[in-house]
Parts: C-alpha cells; structure tokens; sequence
C-alpha cells in the first residue's frame, strides 16, 4: 500500500508471496525510480505454492489465503482494511 502520512509516503510492498486482501490472488512488490513509486502485480503457481504449504503443515489459514486473496486475520488489521 502507498499512503500518506504527515507529508510523507509510506511504503509497504506487503509480504512476500501473499496476496493483498484484496480479492486478488496474485502477489505484489513496490518498484522506486526516480521518485515514481508503482505497485507491481505478481502472478505465480498458487497451486504449487497452496501444496507446498500443506505438505510442510504450514495451515494455520494462510494457506488458503493463496486461493482466496484474503487474509484469515481479519481482527488483526484496521477497520478500513477489513473485508
């Protein structure tokens, strides 16, 4: 997310490999030149990655976050960012 905060941009490119709570299943990172900041959009295996996560019993709810777009730790997050 990109968002301004006392005159200045905070930057938060999310975590690496999961979806944005958006909705959307694929991944996003945060390209800087020149002081032009872009949102990038990902697209992966989320097959590959959903079986890698339960072969190594990573299940704690994440893992269907890949096939979903959104975060099972709803609570967690600010009221504007839950869905």
């Amino acid at each position: 997310m990109i968002r301004d905060f006392n005159k200045k941009k905070w930057l938060n490119s999310g975590a690496i490999g999961m979806p944005s709570n958006d909705g959307e299943i694929d991944t996003t990172f945060l390209t800087i030149s020149k002081r032009i900041i872009k949102i990038n959009r990902l697209e992966y295996d989320i097959n590959a990655a959903y079986q890698a996560m339960q072969a190594t019993s990573l299940i704690q709810g994440y893992h269907n976050t890949l096939k979903t777009g959104y975060w099972p730790s709803q609570d967690t997050l600010p009221v504007s960012m839950r869905v």
